[in-house]
């Protein structure tokens, strides 16, 4: 009969997204535990989620810690109890993951002095010594995105979609997206639209806006094509693979993702928080504290998948080549944040496009050129 309730609660418990948390050996101070709260919306079975849990079973299988466990998040407004289950049973380290758990992630470290906390794809203006950021240059990963683009591009056009470049993130991908197709090829046709104007409402959210936008630069010849965004993006990338235009994913694998697109993917540009998470729980485990508290992230290709023979061993080689120079700051984006104001301005699609094409030769001057990606 006992073991009859057991199982049904072990059941209960696992319906809900919760771990089985074991909190007796972790309050011992021989024993050291780290728990991860996983980003809202994705699983741990793929994307970001998944590598960082890697990254975790590594500190596990070197012996610098004793226990991990994971506990999913399947709703956003959970992060505080998911964090307080752990923090409750006496894990020593705790991360989470994903912007929208940045707040949580705070209010708990600020709670529990003697704990550390680790916020991955996450940025903290106030300085706390037991919370720690891993954040990832997202601007290389789309200059990288664009190099790809333009190194496999037989029409000489590629584009971008892109949801409001009022949100940073969008911004510095798309941006960088532009420069660095720029930088592989100099005479390439770059067009990066973003969704301007319209409801707030419809934020990573305008799949009728994606698809339209998507038509529209491959009838005026993209046949590689990049979105950033939410649905807004999935609905670009779908029309796209409408169309058999090779695709590029940003954030995560699009081939795992996406499985309606499989064909097309090209690859994507991933955030990888390999190998410095597994570092930065290694030092604060060995001595007890960390040198600073924001830590950078790597962004990398995800595997060709179907397009392996699509990608030649001279341009493969030149890509590894602009990546590995990216994070080593021998070769730098040209993005910056610009300010934006609160007020987004009206749909100037038409007008930015003709813009961009008209400055992209005044543009390549400011980006470096010492390395060529074309064949």
């Amino acid at each position: 009969m006992k073991l009859r309730i057991f199982l049904i609660l072990c059941l209960l418990l696992l319906s809900t997204g919760c771990s089985l948390w074991q909190p007796a050996d972790c309050a011992r101070a021989d024993i050291v535990c780290v728990g991860l709260v996983t980003e809202f919306g994705g699983g741990v079975e793929q994307g970001l989620n998944n590598l960082v849990w890697k990254e975790i079973q590594v500190a596990k299988s070197e012996g610098w810690v004793d226990r991990v466990e994971l506990v999913e998040t399947i709703d956003s407004r959970d992060y505080p109890f998911n964090i307080a289950h752990f923090s409750g049973d006496g894990y020593d380290i705790i991360v989470t993951v994903g912007y929208s758990a940045t707040e949580p992630t705070q209010a708990a470290a600020r709670k529990n002095r003697d704990l550390l906390f680790v916020g991955v794809d996450q940025e903290y203006t106030e300085k706390q010594e037991n919370l720690v950021a891993i954040n990832f240059p997202v601007d290389q990963a789309g200059f990288m995105a664009g190099a790809l683009a333009a190194s496999v591009s037989e029409s000489g056009v590629v584009g971008a979609v892109c949801e409001s470049e009022s949100v940073e993130e969008v911004f510095l991908y798309c941006e960088g997206f532009y420069n660095g197709a720029a930088f592989a090829d100099p005479d390439i046709q770059v067009e990066v639209l973003y969704r301007s104007g319209g409801s707030r409402e419809l934020f990573f959210n305008d799949p009728g806006w994606g698809r339209e936008i998507a038509l529209k630069l491959i009838d005026q010849g993209a046949d590689v094509l990049f979105a950033v965004g939410g649905s807004t993006a999935v609905a670009a990338l779908l029309a796209a693979a409408e169309r058999e235009v090779l695709l590029i994913g940003a954030d995560q694998d699009l081939y795992a993702v996406l499985p309606e697109v499989q064909p097309f993917v090209l690859s994507s540009v991933i955030k990888d928080p390999a190998p410095i998470l597994s570092q930065v729980i290694a030092t604060w485990v060995f001595a007890g504290e960390l040198p600073g508290q924001q830590f950078p992230g790597m962004v990398t290709y995800a595997p060709f998948h179907q397009q392996e023979e699509r990608i030649s061993e001279g341009i493969r080689y030149r890509l590894v080549d602009v990546r590995t120079r990216l994070q080593e700051g021998e070769i730098q984006t040209g993005v910056s944040i610009q300010e934006i104001g609160e007020e987004e301005p009206e749909d100037t699609s038409d007008q930015e496009a003709d813009e961009k094409e008209g400055a992209q030769e005044t543009g390549d001057d400011q980006v470096e050129q010492d390395v060529e990606l074309s064949d």
